[in-house]
């Protein structure tokens, strides 16, 4: 059976995935459009490495201008955001960049022990909304998401309308979405849907759609997914409103939707990395960023929404006032608590649980997703005499009966759960809720023993225990009597697929 593990936020379909590398690059010689910054009377001679995630033509000219204008060196390190965040990550022992220049801001806000408070000489001019309240990252631009699809591909009235409207059969594996641990904005539009239909299970059930009629096509960088729509590769990508506006002033025959439940705005930010060995020359750039001139030119240019109080509303485009956005909590997003720990786990491109590690590996959805995750142990029993009043049963595992609460009524073969660590040698003597077993063979693992045990139905289980004194070690051909600790199994009915007990801890 084919597997498929898929970290939500951290790695949404690793099977599909492609791995991206960042890549450095000089900044190419190109002219600026108009003026970008506040001018400098006197240039200052220096070097600025930046780690930015965004498209070349936005990078280019702004980084030219700045290079004109201040006379300092600037070398560019191109890279998905999450992989860049990783390297801000590794290097923070000895800093190599000195400005992290987009990526959304709550991707910064997650990683902000590794980057240095400023608050820029331009504070004052920027709409309150967007600014950060530690001041550990500065707004660049607000990015609306958006719903972009290809005229050629989706007939005339038949555009989604929504996002619950991605979740149509007839787009399944036609939706072009990046991986949101490698595209900040990816991960900010995944926050996005959440948010629109609850963080909460409500939530997780549209994910779990949602995911599923992608089909496995999950994209290595957000750049992928306007340029595959706008190239008919896909007929619908969830991308940023400037990048789908670009498309559409240069007259490709594509068009953009705002979701009817809502969607976000958040900004993408730049951020001082901490340590930075050119601290004056990143502090400069990045008032340089939110200058009057720079953020004229990304609206006129780039379409992009300027974060400035004096900037002028964009013509030819929705107004950020009639755009319905979504109840976006940023403390949530920012956290990823909720939803960067979470993964997936999958088979034959179905979703069979979505948790932490720690949930899945302690309270696994059913059989396929106990056996994906470390190692377990399966026995079978058999259940009988349940009792509705105490919706209890009697459970008999070998020579072990008892009572045991279940989920639902249920009577016939079970199959038992057990985790190799959780199992216990009690010794030589037989006791009650012990199994007799002989050893088979033994391995030394560093600091846990691996013990492999035959029981007396002839199946045979792992146990793990820590390492003792060599000769307090059991020896192969043993006998002995094992505590299969059954108050922490998991107990799945004959099937394996429903779990009718699941301990707690």
């Amino acid at each position: 059976m084919k597997k498929a593990f898929t970290s939500i936020f951290a790695s949404l379909l690793l099977v599909t995935t492609l791995v991206g590398c960042g890549t450095e690059q000089a900044a190419p010689q190109k002219t600026a459009s108009g003026d970008t910054g506040t001018k400098n009377e006197s240039k200052k001679a220096g070097k600025l490495t930046l780690y930015s995630p965004n498209a070349a033509e936005v990078n280019n000219p702004i980084i030219k201008e700045f290079q004109d204008r201040t006379g300092i060196e600037v070398q560019l390190i191109s890279g998905g955001t999450g992989d860049l965040l990783k390297r801000v990550q590794a290097e923070a022992v000895s800093p190599q960049g000195d400005v992290f220049w987009a990526g959304g801001a709550d991707s910064l806000e997650a990683y902000k022990k590794f980057f240095e408070p400023y608050k820029t000489k331009e504070n004052d001019n920027l709409l309150p909304e967007y600014i950060d309240k530690n001041g550990v990252w500065t707004p660049f631009a607000a990015l609306p998401m958006v719903i972009m699809y290809n005229k050629e591909l989706v007939k005339a009235g038949e555009e989604p309308k929504s996002w619950n409207d991605l979740l149509d059969p007839k787009w399944k594996g036609k939706i072009a979405y990046a991986d949101p641990a490698k595209s900040g904005s990816s991960y900010t539009q995944l926050v996005t849907m959440l948010t629109a239909f609850g963080k909460d299970d409500k939530g997780w059930d549209f994910v779990k759609k949602f995911v599923k009629n992608l089909d496995g096509k999950v994209l290595s960088g957000s750049g992928l997914v306007y340029k595959g729509v706008a190239d008919k590769e896909f007929a619908l990508g969830i991308t940023l409103e400037e990048a789908a506006l670009r498309y559409v002033e240069g007259g490709a025959k594509v068009g953009i939707v705002y979701p009817s439940e809502g969607t976000s705005a958040v900004p993408d930010g730049a951020a001082i990395i901490k340590g930075a060995p050119n601290m004056e020359q990143a502090k400069q750039f990045i008032d340089f960023l939110v200058g009057k001139d720079v953020q004229s030119l990304i609206q006129k240019e780039f379409k992009r929404r300027s974060v400035r109080k004096d900037a002028e509303p964009i013509q030819g485009i929705v107004q950020t006032k009639d755009i319905k956005l979504v109840n976006y909590d940023f403390d949530f997003a920012a956290s990823k608590k909720d939803v960067s720990d979470r993964i997936a786990v999958m088979s034959e491109g179905v979703i069979q649980q979505i948790a932490s590690p720690e949930d899945i590996y302690s309270y696994p959805a059913n059989k396929f997703v106990s056996n994906f995750i470390g190692t377990s142990n399966f026995i079978e029993g058999h259940c009988s005499g349940y009792n509705e009043a105490a919706q209890e049963a009697s459970l008999r595992l070998l020579e072990t009966q008892w009572s045991q609460k279940l989920s639902r009524p249920y009577e016939g073969k079970v199959l038992f759960s057990l985790r190799p660590e959780r199992i216990r040698l009690r010794g030589d003597e037989p006791g009650e809720r012990l199994v007799r077993g002989t050893i088979d063979s033994v391995t030394f693992l560093g600091e846990k023993v691996s013990y492999t045990v035959r029981l007396s139905d002839d199946s045979v289980i792992e146990i793990q225990e820590h390492a003792i004194e060599p000769h307090r070690m059991r020896k192969a051909h043993q006998t002995v009597y094992v505590d299969l600790q059954l108050d922490k199994a998991t107990i799945f009915d004959e099937s394996g697929k429903e779990v009718l007990y699941r301990a707690a801890y």
